[in-house]
């Protein structure tokens, strides 16, 4: 049980990885 939400938790973390590297492929 107390890995599930820590997985919720890692997923918007990685979502974010991933809008921050696509603001700044569109920087470049």
């Amino acid at each position: 049980m107390g890995n599930q939400p820590e997985k919720a938790l890692n997923r918007p973390k990685e979502d974010r990885s991933l809008k921050v590297t696509t603001n700044m492929n569109i920087t470049t």
